[in-house]
């Protein structure tokens, strides 16, 4: 038998049991009787869609998503986890951002989000407070990371280029997110 027989002879099985789940077949079991999780709460956007970024605070209480439609807006809501209700919410400015990632800072319901410019590629992250108020900006940088040790986080970016003989450079910068 070929490998490409063997490999199929072992992954038909999984594949057809995703197949039966994808066309509506029933409900997979996955341990002695246990079957999918049923959500605690569904969201959907009024208006626009919820953005790909989204992060859950350290406490396990809210969760930070972006509500827009690309275009004209662009909404950040802390919803809360026990109740599936939005409790504070504010505007990004502009849709028409890249949004790549959402961080809690730590400190109450501050946020750290990062987007992306469309042109150069690179990354910049604004620091917003529980309101809304921008407090903090770090960018552009080629990555942005956010580490943490014990309590505190940090942010990492790092941003590579070239000098006049064209070696590569690489820069790191890291900053403690209390002081941003």
């Amino acid at each position: 038998m070929n490998r490409r027989k063997a490999i199929c002879r072992v992954l038909a099985p999984g594949a057809a049991l995703l197949a039966n789940q994808w066309v509506g077949g029933p409900s997979i079991t996955w341990a002695a009787g246990k079957t999918d999780a049923a959500p605690s709460f569904v969201r959907k956007a009024e208006k626009g869609f919820i953005d790909d970024p989204m992060a859950i605070d350290n406490s396990g209480q809210f969760l930070a998503a972006i509500r827009t439609d690309s275009a004209s807006f662009a909404d950040l809501a802390h919803i809360d986890l026990t109740t599936g209700k939005t409790t504070s919410s504010f505007s990004l400015g502009s849709g028409q951002q890249i949004f790549e990632r959402i961080v809690f800072t730590g400190a109450g319901r501050s946020i750290i989000l990062v987007s992306r410019d469309p042109a150069s590629g690179k990354r910049s992250a604004v620091r917003f407070d529980d309101t809304g108020k921008v407090t903090g900006n770090l960018g552009p940088a080629d990555e942005i990371a956010f580490p943490q040790r014990g309590e505190r986080r940090y942010a990492v970016l790092r941003s590579s280029s070239v000098d006049k003989k064209k070696r590569p450079i690489t820069v790191l910068a890291v900053h403690d997110l209390a002081d941003l």
